[in-house]
C-alpha cells in the first residue's frame, strides 16, 4: 500500500520589485504561516503572521514575491497592494472571484480585508 509522500518545502528568497528591478533577500525573522491557498497558476499564497506580509511561492523553486505589506510594518493602511497597503497579524486567506480577489482576515485589529489582484499578475513569474 502507497502512502504518499511529505516533503518539506524551502522557503529560500523573498524577491521584492521596485522602480530599481528586483531584490533578493533572506526570511530574515522566524515566522508563522497562518494561510495558504493554491493557484492555478502553480503557485502558492502564503500569509506570514509576523512579518505581516502576504507572498506569492514558487513551489518549484522556493523563490517567494511579497504582494502585500512590502515594507513588513503592522498598520492597517489601505491602498495599492504592492506598495501602500499593510497588514497587521494577518491569519487567514481565501480565493474569491476566481483567482483575482482575496479575502485576509487579521487577528488583532480583526478586520476581513479584500485584496484585487493586478491583471498582469502571473504566479508562474517568481
Amino acid at each position: 500500500m502507497y502512502a504518499g509522500l511529505i516533503s518539506l518545502l524551502r522557503i529560500d528568497t523573498v524577491v521584492q520589485t521596485n522602480a530599481c528591478g528586483p531584490r533578493f533577500s533572506s526570511l530574515s525573522a522566524p515566522d508563522e504561516f497562518f494561510g495558504i491557498e493554491c493557484l492555478s497558476g502553480s503557485g502558492l499564497l502564503i500569509l506570514t503572521s509576523h512579518l505581516n506580509r502576504l507572498l506569492v511561492v514558487n513551489p518549484r523553486n522556493g523563490r517567494a514575491a511579497v504582494l502585500v505589506g512590502v515594507s513588513g510594518e503592522a498598520g492597517d493602511a489601505d491602498g495599492d497592494a504592492l506598495s501602500e497597503a499593510q497588514l497587521t497579524d494577518p491569519t487567514g486567506l481565501c480565493l474569491v472571484d476566481g483567482e483575482r480577489k482575496l479575502l485576509l482576515t487579521e487577528y488583532f485589529p480583526g478586520l476581513l480585508r479584500e485584496v484585487t489582484l493586478p491583471t498582469s499578475f502571473d504566479p508562474r513569474l517568481f
